[in-house]
């Protein structure tokens, strides 16, 4: 089991998560589906209203979010709903977390 922060994040893998990482976490959970938001976009949703509640989508390369290093957008962005603002910044701040906010 991997170590748990104050507020009860887990603490950041040593590598990156896979997209296969990614689905096994996302359909471990109850009544999780597949589908499609923002267009064309995979994504991972909950029974909730007649289209389902996206909670983790991937996101196509945008030119507000790029990486730093390379001056190019980043090609393997995935948006993840969160209940509210605590627990963005909760993420956001984090600096052992690779999370980030849009505009």
């Amino acid at each position: 089991m991997r170590p748990v922060t104050a507020r009860g994040y887990v603490v950041a893998m040593e590598r990156k998560a896979t997209p296969g990482d990614i689905d096994a976490i996302c359909r471990g959970l109850p009544e999780v589906v597949l589908g499609t938001s923002w267009g064309d976009r995979p994504t991972y949703k909950v029974p909730q209203g007649p289209k389902g509640r996206g909670f983790v989508l991937y996101r196509a390369p945008h030119k507000t979010a790029i990486n730093p290093e390379s001056g190019e957008p980043y090609q393997d962005l995935l948006v993840i709903v969160v209940p509210d603002d605590a627990a963005k910044s909760a993420l956001v701040e984090d600096p052992s977390l690779p999370f980030f906010a849009g505009r």
